[in-house]
């Protein structure tokens, strides 16, 4: 699947520089954006489409719980063992902070530049 995308992203970017215009050109771009958030996410899909699977063969069976209380506000989560979704999410919390971090450092500076 990875090189069906690669393939595609290729031939956007060949053909925006056979016609110039804007709407070729954004239309290129969104595809390299949508082709990197699902490149990015298929390891959670993959695990949430196995999921789906396990689900759908015991539907009788309690395999998630989750719960919360508004007067603590606090929340709880129980998932069966092999959910690796929290794992996946810790593994790129360290980018997702970083990625923050400098959108939030741009617009300091956007505004003292304004300023």
């Amino acid at each position: 699947a990875k090189e069906g995308i690669d393939a595609l992203k290729v031939a956007a970017v060949e053909n925006m520089y056979d016609d110039y215009s804007a709407e070729r050109f954004s239309h290129g771009i969104s595809l390299c954006r949508h082709s990197n958030l699902l490149g990015g996410s298929a390891q959670a899909l993959r695990d949430v489409a196995n999921w789906c699977t396990v689900i759908g063969s015991a539907p009788s069976h309690r395999l998630f719980v989750a719960g919360g209380s508004d007067r603590n506000m606090t929340t709880s989560m129980f998932v069966p063992a092999g959910f690796r979704i929290p794992e996946l999410l810790t593994e790129y919390a360290s980018v997702v902070r970083a990625r923050v971090i400098a959108t939030h450092l741009k617009i300091k500076m956007l505004r003292c530049w304004v300023c």
